[in-house]
């Protein structure tokens, strides 16, 4: 069984906490857009702000829009920002009555924890994925990789998907397989046996 420095009384305080805290409209699109926003060096334009495609279905949950509807107000954020935009919507904007930067109600399975889940052979080795149940889903990863995981103090964050993508994309370049990546901050780079094996790789 994995090792969690963490009680299930924690996990659910901290994710009853951080649903309170973006339940307003405000503060989810501001959520969403920093979860869904990363900085893109173009050889052509220079240092730009992007938005992350794979995260954007998520946001459209979070803040309960129809789909794809978070594409083009987060686009409408990237690039008036946040307090422009919203003056936008209520002083400016006249073709459609209702606001554009209304939310949803805020929904409880949002909210999890992204969990840095390490191999314990291998710690340069970790696994950065969500689940609102954190141990039940780790208990089942050591047990398809055969191989027993740790979870460091100050590993596990409340949050939702839109953090997993976000740490996925910018970890992108330490990509090992599917959710598995080398720590950047250590120059270690062996492999354990369920990731050094090609065909194995799929099934972790």
């Amino acid at each position: 069984m994995a090792i969690i420095p963490y009680s299930n009384d924690q996990f659910a305080e901290e994710a009853a906490a951080f649903a309170e805290k973006i339940t307003p409209a405000r503060a989810r699109w501001e959520y969403c857009f920093e979860a869904a926003s990363f900085v893109y060096d173009s050889p052509r334009y220079g240092r730009c702000v992007c938005l992350n495609e794979r995260t954007l279905p998520v946001c459209d949950r979070i803040v309960g829009v129809y789909p794809g509807g978070a594409k083009v107000r987060l686009g409408k954020i990237k690039r008036l920002g946040l307090d422009g935009a919203l003056e936008w919507d209520a002083n400016e904007r006249r073709t459609i009555t209702k606001p554009w930067f209304t939310v949803g109600p805020m929904q409880a399975w949002h909210v999890g924890h992204l969990y840095f889940a390490r191999v314990k052979s291998h710690p340069h080795v970790v696994k950065i994925g969500f689940s609102r149940r954190v141990r039940q889903r780790i208990d089942d990863i050591e047990s398809k990789v055969k191989t027993p995981l740790f979870v460091e103090k100050g590993q596990m964050r409340v949050g939702t998907l839109a953090d997993e993508h976000w740490w996925h994309k910018n970890w992108g370049d330490h990509r090992i397989s599917g959710e598995w990546f080398f720590d950047p901050f250590t120059t270690e780079r062996t492999l354990p046996a369920f990731l050094a094996e090609p065909a194995k790789q799929e099934a972790a």
